[in-house]
């Protein structure tokens, strides 16, 4: 089972329509007692997502820090969450029998291009009618606090930017994806008229996630919103959205939940040292697949993920200079995150030092480097799984490394017995 996180929504009321006029200046809002001057009608509902999480929650970085973690390092929350950046995405579902709606929407289209003023396709995305926030194609969504609370911004001059639900389509269904990728580079951005992707660069301490709200259901509803089943609200709704999210089921508190799902496996290592040497880890290094192609939102859900491409390449989970002590279990940095396989070369640098005499005052100290290969019970490591690779070191003998299953996902033990080295 991956490891899930939530993004949801609340409903907020604009207590002065007025006050929005500054964030969209393109859109004109209905003065008090005035005439409605937009072509899109006026929605009083704003899109405000917020982040819930369990005692497992494992997600964003900051730039380049690596996982989220509060159970592994948990002095790092607060400073992780509030900076960590989500990127949302929202087009339209479902098609009406005839008209201008009667063909699928197009992921072509971005949330103020000339071809979607109505935002009748795509109700959210990037700001910009030619994405220039470094390729990004969603809107930004960052923490308020913590707890939970997300609002939209505009990237480009770093001020909260309100959204809010489609007024002229109040009936109409959207579907909702979500995407984090920290700092890893993107090489390219693209979207055909049934998904949007991304070709990405990343180095090993990016979380990648992406996911997606789930369609709308009597079961659904009953699950996550019971106020509302029990109405017969409840019933407009699913007529009206078709499975989607509707501005109508928004005014009644239906607001979407994106269950992001991490793409990558992550490792962490720990270290134990059995005798009473002088050993000192220098680099870890596993050899991966650093490229490869995300697709952020799809209109068959089965498309989204990461797909590896390129070229493979020792990554580095940094320089060390930390001395091991002895009969003590330690962890060095905080791991790795890499596209999921069937095993992964592993290169450990470590200095030892000897002495060349009785007394201890001539040490000799000796660079090496320990190879061995990390192989799962299964077929593959899993995507979306933390891996904990405990090693137990006699100098410059490993002699025993197993792979623990972090209760992050359920699973057992993975042991690597020395004959596969």
């Amino acid at each position: 089972m991956r490891n899930t996180i939530y993004i949801t929504t609340m409903v907020l009321m604009a207590a002065l329509l007025g006050a929005c006029s500054s964030e969209y200046p393109e859109l004109k809002y209905v003065p008090e007692g005035g005439v409605n001057q937009n072509v899109e009608e006026v929605s009083d509902v704003e899109i405000t997502p917020t982040l819930s999480y369990s005692s497992l929650f494992f997600s964003a970085s900051t730039r380049g820090g690596n996982a989220f973690d509060n159970k592994n390092f948990p002095q790092d929350f607060q400073q992780h969450y509030l900076g960590s950046q989500f990127y949302i995405l929202s087009f339209r579902r479902n098609n009406t029998e005839s008209g201008e709606m009667a063909v699928n929407s197009d992921y072509k289209l971005l949330m103020n291009s000339t071809d979607n003023t109505d935002r009748r396709d795509c109700l959210v995305s990037t700001f910009t009618t030619i994405p220039t926030n470094k390729g990004h194609r969603g809107a930004v969504a960052m923490p308020d606090d913590l707890a939970g609370a997300l609002s939209f911004w505009n990237d480009d001059v770093r001020v909260k930017k309100p959204i809010l639900w489609n007024g002229k389509y109040p009936e109409v269904g959207y579907d909702f994806f979500g995407y984090y990728i920290d700092d890893a580079y993107i090489n390219s951005s693209s979207a055909t008229g049934d998904q949007v992707e991304m070709d990405i660069t990343f180095d090993g301490t990016q979380d990648i996630m992406v996911g997606r709200a789930p369609e709308v259901t009597r079961k659904m509803v009953g699950e996550n919103y019971p106020a509302i089943v029990q109405t017969t609200t409840v019933d407009t709704i699913l007529t009206y959205g078709k499975g989607g999210y509707t501005t109508y089921g928004a005014k009644h508190g239906l607001q979407p939940k994106i269950e992001m799902e991490h793409c990558l496996t992550r490792f962490l290592f720990n270290f134990t040292l059995m005798e009473h040497k002088s050993i000192w880890i220098r680099e870890i290094r596993v050899k991966s697949q650093t490229n490869g192609t995300l697709v952020v939102a799809a209109r068959d859900p089965k498309k989204m993920g990461f797909k590896p491409s390129g070229a493979e390449s020792f990554v580095s989970m940094g320089r060390f200079n930390y001395l091991l002590t002895p009969n003590i279990k330690e962890m060095l940095g905080k791991g790795l995150m890499l596209p999921a396989r069937g095993a992964y070369d592993v290169e450990i640098d470590f200095d030892e030092t000897y002495y060349m005499d009785l007394d201890n005052t001539q040490p000799v100290t000796v660079t090496q480097t320990q190879k061995l290969t990390l192989k799962p019970e299964g077929a593959v490591f899993e995507a979306g799984t933390t891996y904990i690779v405990n090693m137990s070191m006699y100098g410059a003998q490993v002699v025993n490394i197993s792979a623990t299953l972090q209760k992050w996902a359920p699973g057992g033990v993975i042991d690597l017995p020395m004959g596969d080295y």
